[in-house]
């Protein structure tokens, strides 16, 4: 048995709770940049979106929860792509 189960729980519900706020702020984000607020930090937070897409996907990736539900975000991941190429780069460094 191992005695740090408690601890990786608990560590998994942090987890859990953290991806939460992510996804209610990003969710925020869409509705205010969709309204036409925000468009001085448009760019900030589409440099910084693409940066966290490609970080969750490798995420999800490396625990193999990738699913084929996921293939109508791959043109959204090519299209930030191009329009932030420097974050890619900045993820290799």
């Amino acid at each position: 048995m191992n005695d740090n189960r408690e601890q990786i729980a608990n560590q998994c519900k942090v987890v859990a709770y953290l991806a939460r706020v992510i996804a209610q702020v990003h969710d925020d984000y869409e509705t205010v940049i969709l309204s036409g607020h925000l468009d001085n930090c448009a760019n900030g937070i589409g440099r910084r979106t693409t940066s966290f897409m490609e970080q969750l996907g490798n995420m999800l990736n490396s625990m193999d929860a990738s699913t084929d539900n996921e293939k109508w975000t791959n043109s959204i991941f090519e299209k930030a792509q191009e329009l932030w190429p420097m974050v890619n780069e900045e993820l290799e460094k």
